[in-house]
C-alpha cells in the first residue's frame, strides 16, 4: 500500500492500495480525525491495475499505477469521488514500479521502472505533457535496472531518487542514491 497525509484540519491519511483478489487499485482515506477507528470506501480508482504509488499535494489526491490492460504508465486524479485517468508512456512494460511526488510548485514527477529498457526513467508534468528522461549520471551512466524506485522531492527543490541498480558484472541490485540538481543527477 501507498500512504499519504490530506490537506485537512486534521492532516488525516489516506491509502492507495492493490486489491490482487479483483485485480485493482482502491482508494480509501480516514473519516474521524485520526485514522485509527472510521475509514471511508473503499473507492475503484482502476480496474486492471497494480503498484499504485499515493501522493497529494494539498488540492491534489494522485495516484500512478500500472495498467495491467495496456502495460503501461498510468496517472490518476481524483474530483469529489470520481478518478480520472491518462497515461504517462504509453510504452510496454513501463511503470511496473513508481514513485509518486509533487514539486513545490504543485506538478506530479514520477520515479518508474521501463522495463522493456530496464532502465530507471523520472516523467515530469509540465502543465500540459509529461516529459520523460532517462535518468543518468556520471557514475552510472544510464541506470540500469532501476527497480524499486522511491522518489521525493527535497526541501531544495531538488529531486532524490534511490533504486535497486545492477551495478558491475554481478547482475545484482545494489541500492543507489541519485540527487538531481537543476537538470543533472
Amino acid at each position: 500500500p501507498s500512504v499519504a497525509i490530506r490537506s485537512t484540519p486534521a492532516q488525516e491519511p489516506a491509502v492507495a492500495y492493490e486489491d490482487r483478489t479483483s485485480n485493482r487499485i482502491l482508494y480509501s482515506e480516514a473519516t474521524d480525525g485520526g485514522g485509527v477507528l472510521s475509514w471511508s470506501g473503499p473507492e475503484v480508482v482502476a480496474n486492471d491495475a497494480s503498484a499504485p504509488s499515493l501522493a497529494t499535494n494539498g488540492s491534489t489526491i494522485a495516484v500512478s499505477f500500472y495498467d495491467e490492460s495496456t502495460n503501461s504508465l498510468n496517472y490518476a486524479t481524483r474530483s469529489g469521488a470520481s478518478w480520472s485517468y491518462q497515461p504517462v508512456d504509453p510504452a510496454s512494460q513501463t511503470g511496473v514500479e513508481s514513485s509518486l511526488a509533487f514539486t513545490a510548485a504543485g506538478n506530479p514527477v514520477i520515479a518508474y521502472h521501463d522495463a522493456a529498457s530496464n532502465r530507471l526513467k523520472i516523467a515530469e508534468w509540465d502543465g500540459s505533457a509529461w516529459q520523460i528522461s532517462v535518468v543518468t549520471d556520471s557514475v552510472y551512466s544510464a541506470v540500469a535496472g532501476g527497480t524499486s524506485p522511491d522518489l521525493a522531492v527535497l526541501p531544495s527543490g531538488n529531486l532524490g531518487v534511490s533504486c535497486l541498480a545492477n551495478i558491475g558484472d554481478s547482475g545484482s541490485g545494489e541500492a543507489i542514491y541519485l540527487e538531481r540538481t537543476g537538470s543533472t543527477w
